[in-house]
């Protein structure tokens, strides 16, 4: 991958890294069976917090799904549905701590959240 900020050409700063690779260090699979069971069903935005855990929503039952930084499924929280419709920071994708969050769709319609290192050459 390639970082253009010109639109036409690589950008390109003398002793200064222009392009990065992404290297995975973890997936979660929102279609586990182990998520299915606990009643995640269809996963929606997430959002990553200073410690790197992970908060997926579940719309399914209004609830957060809350993952540690190593992916582990650690909890559930109620949503206060009183601000669901308010736009607060989750996403589909974002960038935390030199890591790359992101969903990748599978063929049967659940997403894998997958983390990527930023690796800067």
């Amino acid at each position: 991958m390639e970082v253009v900020l010109n639109h036409i050409e690589p950008y390109d700063l003398k002793k200064q890294p222009s392009t990065f690779d992404l290297q995975t260090v973890l997936t979660i699979d929102t279609e586990s069976e182990d998520l299915a069971k606990a009643g995640m069903g269809s996963a929606g935005e997430f959002d990553v917090d200073g410690q790197g855990n992970i908060s997926i929503v579940a719309f399914k039952n209004l609830k957060y799904f809350i993952f540690n930084s190593d992916g582990i499924f650690i909890g559930r929280k109620n949503l206060d549905i009183s601000w669901l419709g308010l736009h607060y920071g989750s996403k589909y994708a974002t960038v935390n701590k030199g890591l790359f969050y992101c969903y990748k769709e599978k063929e049967s319609g659940y997403r894998e959240l997958t983390v990527q290192k930023i690796i800067w050459k």
